[in-house]
């Protein structure tokens, strides 16, 4: 009578070791994606608060120039961390006059612009009006 061994044969082992090694080459390759879509999320987080202090504050973004967040920010109650943060941002604002209209019923004139603010390699474009 033969003996019955209780193992594994090589066989068996390398498959289970390929299984296992494709498993961790998706679990790295979900693990970078993720990493990378946080980064881009972290990056559009910023410009977006930076254009919500733009749209907030009217003097700015009507004409050509570079300007310091942290200039922006005297207004505003901000968190110290926040305003050292921002210290050193620096951002391009460009604007573009579009087009002027005057209502029927009042003797206003506005002008409506595109303001383009640019920070790093990221752009965020608003419309905008103001009255003349």
């Amino acid at each position: 009578m033969k003996k019955s061994k209780n193992a594994f044969t090589l066989i068996e082992v390398l498959v289970s070791v390929m299984i296992i090694s494709v498993v961790i080459m998706a679990l790295i390759t979900m693990h970078s994606n993720t990493t990378h879509l946080y980064e881009r999320l972290k990056q559009n987080i910023k410009i977006n608060q930076i254009e919500t202090f733009f749209i907030s504050v009217y003097d700015h973004g009507f004409n050509k120039e570079s300007i310091y967040v942290y200039d922006i920010l005297q207004d505003f109650k901000v968190d110290d961390d926040l305003r050292r943060k921002l210290k050193n941002i620096k951002v391009e604002i460009s604007y573009k006059k579009m087009n002027l209209f005057k209502t029927d019923t009042a003797q206003d004139i506005f002008e409506l612009g595109h303001t383009t603010i640019k920070l790093n390699n990221q752009k965020i474009s608003l419309i905008r009006i103001k009255s003349q």
